[in-house]
């Protein structure tokens, strides 16, 4: 221990004063030595944390939600009259020094909170509103409320430790959760299942690498896309930070994503996104595979584990970067008109998973367990950038939960949404089944009409006049089909004829291009 520390120690002890912080002064006391008399004292109580170099604290916002939030250094002075009493060393009467009682300026607080011995605080990577099954040194072990740094510095800020179930309880418990959504496919579901597990992987440590963003995509308005999402977060019980679509610059969508990321809860949701949606900040963060830079206000960059954090996003039609599909888990679903989804003593699905959280937590416990008896197998899946995630929760669903192949189906949702023209065609199809055209010869006007009818924007075009949308939508239909007489969107099958029409115009026959939208039968 330094030297000016040990006579800390000794004057509080002559004193009878309980804990005592001195504060630098030039009585040789410097910052260095201050500050790490100050951290090691206040480290014990877990009250305040070190996140990338920045000291952080619990706040409680509306409705009682916990954040962690950067202490900035005006808060600081009187935090510190928590954990001691302020004193610092004065030049006395007689030439010697004593100590004295002292209020903390803001210039100390500046700098001690700049200082190197920030270290000593705890490492905290995140917080979690309820227990977390954990991978210590693979063995499953719950953590309950509380600050755990042997799971890395999670902090558990509440929650009911959750049953052990049976996993055939388990199980049947999981798939209640998904059983009344139409899926477009079982890989679909099976993907909807995996991203209830993953989050709880993820806090515990059994996947310690790069997970996929939750896209949950509807081919119409109100199919319950949002809903899906909702349980998760009711499951986990949390409150995602939801983030608006902005433009870029200062307030933008990246710059939201950042912040949120910076308060530490775990789930990032986009709601609602409509047309292109492209983020290289939310790309990169998804790719890092562990510590990423989010900028702090007056504080610059700090780098915090990305790790913990999952993205959800919702759309009726999203069109996104090719890098992006490819670090997406894409989840379709479709609307069944009239359904109601079923009752439960609490009310509907989410109030029931809300009123037993701790059970369905138990339910997700177990499946994680089961995967961990057998050795945290994987499969040998390879039709995702994330490998390691996809042949975790491929084994999972089919061996555990006994449903589909994971990534069934994904490889033509990853095509689509990536794809301009293809994203446009989707939403053609869409609307002649509105209109009830399945199955008719339409031309490159119709098509125009049917857009305009429905508000579904032209990729590409410049001008609004008849002859330039006809032209485009031409356009469009040749990067869609390619070559090809036939393109399949989403269950759906757009056919390209040529059939011969007589031009009054032009007092000849000529040939003109059709299109023909079916449901694409098995």
């Amino acid at each position: 221990m330094n030297a000016a520390i040990d006579a800390v120690t000794s004057t509080a002890e002559a004193t009878g004063a309980s804990e005592i912080l001195i504060l630098p002064s030039n009585c040789g006391v410097t910052i260095t030595v201050s500050a790490e008399q100050v951290f090691s004292q206040i480290a014990p109580f877990h009250e305040i944390f070190r996140r990338g170099g920045v000291a952080m604290r619990l706040v409680e916002l509306e409705q009682g939600k916990l954040t962690l939030d950067v202490v900035k250094p005006e808060a600081f002075r009187s935090l510190l009259e928590k954990f001691g009493k302020l004193m610092v060393w004065r030049v006395d009467e007689a030439g010697g020094r004593k100590l004295v009682p002292t209020l903390c300026p803001e210039q100390t607080a500046t700098a001690l909170l700049a200082c190197e011995k920030i270290e000593l605080l705890p490492p905290v990577r995140g917080i979690v509103a309820s227990p977390v099954l954990a991978n210590v040194n693979g063995t499953p072990q719950v953590f309950g409320k509380g600050y755990h740094p042997e799971n890395g510095g999670l902090l558990v800020t509440g929650g009911t430790m959750p049953p052990d179930l049976p996993i055939d309880e388990a199980v049947t418990a999981l798939r209640l959760l998904v059983d009344d959504f139409d899926f477009k496919t079982p890989g679909d579901r099976s993907r909807a299942l995996a991203s209830i597990i993953t989050p709880g992987l993820c806090s515990g440590r059994w996947i310690a690498d790069s997970v996929p963003a939750d896209v949950a995509e509807a081919d119409q308005s109100q199919s319950g896309k949002t809903y899906r999402q909702k349980i998760i977060f009711a499951l986990y019980a949390e409150e995602p930070r939801r983030i608006a679509i902005k433009d870029g610059g200062v307030g933008g969508t990246d710059e939201s994503v950042s912040q949120a990321m910076l308060s530490g809860s775990p789930f990032i949701q986009i709601d609602n996104v409509r047309g292109k949606f492209d983020s290289q900040f939310i790309e990169m963060t998804m790719t890092a595979g562990g510590m990423v830079g989010v900028r702090v206000p007056y504080k610059g960059e700090v780098q915090i584990d990305a790790r913990h954090f999952h993205f959800f996003l919702t759309s009726n039609g999203v069109e996104t970067t090719r890098d992006l599909s490819n670090r997406s888990s894409i989840i379709r679903i479709r609307k069944r008109p009239g359904f109601a989804f079923r009752a439960f003593p609490e009310g509907d699905l989410l109030a029931h998973v809300h009123a037993l959280q701790p059970y369905f937590l138990g339910a997700v416990f177990a499946v994680i367990r089961a995967w961990g008896v057998a050795g945290c197998p994987r499969t040998n899946e390879t039709r995702h950038d994330f490998r390691l995630w996809a042949g975790a929760l491929d084994w999972i669903v089919q061996n555990i939960l006994r449903e589909a192949p994971l990534l069934d189906g994904h490889a033509e949702a990853q095509e689509r949404v990536s794809n301009p023209a293809l994203t446009w065609l989707r939403f053609v199809a869409l609307a002649v089944g509105d209109e009830q055209r399945m199955g008719q010869e339409l031309s490159a006007s119709a098509i125009a009409e049917i857009c305009a009818e429905h508000e579904i924007d032209l990729p590409g075009k410049h001008q609004d006049d008849d002859e330039s949308r006809r032209k485009q939508i031409g356009v469009l239909m040749k990067r869609a089909l390619g070559n090809d007489a036939v393109a399949r969107v989403d269950g759906y099958k757009i056919e390209r004829r040529e059939v011969e029409k007589y031009s009054e115009a032009e007092s000849r026959y000529r040939t003109v291009k059709t299109y023909v939208v079916s449901l694409e039968t098995a």
